[in-house]
């Protein structure tokens, strides 16, 4: 998915992160895989071990 992400940004909009900010308001569909990537990154963030241990200390 990052890679994907990674290749819209380069090949379709060289490099201009502003475009991309546009982009992804100007069309809906944009706007879910956004929403989704950032709940995915947030998943993988807490599914590492460390992470997840020391969650259980706070809760």
């Amino acid at each position: 998915m990052c890679l994907h992400l990674l290749v819209f940004i380069w090949l379709d909009l060289q490099w201009k992160f502003l475009l991309f900010f546009e982009e992804v308001v100007k069309r809906p569909y944009l706007s879910l895989g956004a929403i989704a990537w950032v709940i995915l990154l947030l998943l993988s963030i807490t599914s590492i071990n460390s992470i997840r241990k020391a969650m259980k200390k706070i809760g």
